[in-house]
């Protein structure tokens, strides 16, 4: 039983969760990906958005993307 403790505290960093007191950075490459490309990719994809009068103009909402490539999430 020991061995598969310490074969799980090995891989603690892959299952551990930031404490809520720490500050999360995010990537700055995707920041930059997100402001430059995004804008190109939305003229060249057109994309198209259904559904918008759906959305309440006021209160909670949940919007549920349907990611159909990897490309969506910068679009």
């Amino acid at each position: 039983m020991s061995d598969l403790k310490e074969a799980w505290m090995a891989l603690e960093s892959h299952w551990k969760i930031t404490p809520k007191d720490s500050r999360i950075t995010g990537d700055k490459s995707y920041g930059f990906m997100r402001w430059t490309l995004a804008p190109l990719f939305r003229m060249i994809l057109r994309v198209k958005i259904r559904g918008i009068g759906n959305v309440p103009k006021s209160g909670p909402t949940i919007l549920a993307a349907n990611h159909l490539s990897h490309v969506d999430p910068l679009v």
